[in-house]
């Protein structure tokens, strides 16, 4: 079976859309199937792929050679939010099963799989089209295999550890802020703040840093799960990370940094999943103290870890995989 993978990211695009994509090349892993990868992105994204076999190639703009590269392909997956609907069918038609991953119905896509693997994804309208198979809801969320056996943190009494984490660019530039509210409710509690070589304002997280704030560059997902076992709250963008934290229980404040995050903070919120949802800049800084007092609460946290639980599927990237080479396997018996 040939699988092939496209998809982009980077310093100013972020790393979601690779970090799923690492998720679902690992679940065909796991069936001895090693997928092509192609990636639309820039030198930054080589941190992330460290281990992984992949070609940076603009797959985007050279739409003759991406079309020849897909050739006999079985299974095609294609992550983008700058794909329009003619290259979508033009990839579609060369392809037994193309799949298309969408966060909140961006276009009309063609026969085959739209996966929305967001909690929200039950909510949102899809054309009911009987020639497309859609994969909606946490159960089908692509997570990276280091997450496939996550525990739940035990929820202690007292808050120790706070992790602060706000995607691959802070594209808002709202570490500074955050970091700032937080060594004012935490001072004797330690501060974890996760930056990227993307960050235009290290420099800023660095001046407003106090004794027990430590900054971790580009760190690799072994270090990010040893990371997650010992927060006790964490302050995530809304994106592809919250549902790493869902997968340990994190008791979490999640704050919208771009457009298309808005499905995933509703649907946190419709299953109380968070303690605080936020995209407004002036607001978050006002309030951001007293959701920190909040979270002092031992019992909110211990409901939140709970209700995060709830949401998270264990066997996720393996259930979707299965349901992938299913509806290929249907798809050919049928033709």
């Amino acid at each position: 079976m040939r699988v092939v993978i496209l998809t982009e990211g980077g310093g100013k695009k972020g790393f979601g859309h690779i970090s799923r994509c690492i998720a679902i090349s690992q679940g065909f892993n796991e069936k001895e199937i090693i997928p092509e990868v192609y990636i639309n992105g820039d030198k930054s994204i080589d941190r992330i792929l460290r281990g992984i076999k992949y070609v940076k190639f603009n797959w985007f703009k050279d739409k003759t050679k991406t079309l020849g590269l897909i050739e006999n392909t079985d299974i095609l997956i294609i992550d983008s939010y700058f794909i329009d609907e003619a290259y979508c069918k033009l990839l579609a038609e060369k392809v037994k099963t193309p799949v298309f991953i969408d966060d909140y119905n961006r276009i009309n896509y063609p026969e085959g799989i739209v996966l929305n693997g967001s909690i929200g994804a039950k909510k949102i309208r899809y054309s009911q089209n009987n020639k497309i198979k859609y994969l909606l809801g946490t159960e089908y969320q692509p997570l990276r295999k280091e997450f496939w056996n996550a525990k739940p943190v035990k929820i202690k009494k007292k808050i120790k550890n706070i992790l602060i984490t706000m995607g691959g660019n802070d594209v808002r530039n709202l570490t500074p802020q955050i970091l700032e509210q937080a060594i004012k409710i935490f001072p004797n509690e330690n501060k974890n703040v996760i930056v990227t070589k993307s960050y235009k304002n290290i420099h800023r997280i660095e001046a407003q840093k106090d004794g027990k704030t430590i900054i971790l560059k580009d760190i690799n997902a072994k270090r990010l799960i040893e990371l997650y076992k010992g927060t006790d709250i964490a302050v995530s963008a809304a994106g592809q990370t919250i549902y790493e934290l869902a997968a340990f229980g994190i008791p979490s404040i999640i704050i919208q940094t771009t457009d298309n995050q808005k499905n995933n903070l509703t649907g946190w919120t419709d299953y109380n999943s968070c303690i605080y949802k936020e995209h407004s800049v002036r607001t978050l800084v006002q309030k951001l103290s007293i959701i920190f007092l909040k979270l002092k609460t031992y019992s909110i946290r211990r409901k939140l870890s709970n209700n995060l639980n709830n949401c998270i599927f264990e066997r996720s990237t393996k259930c979707l995989i299965e349901r992938i080479i299913n509806f290929f396997e249907n798809t050919i018996s049928y033709k």
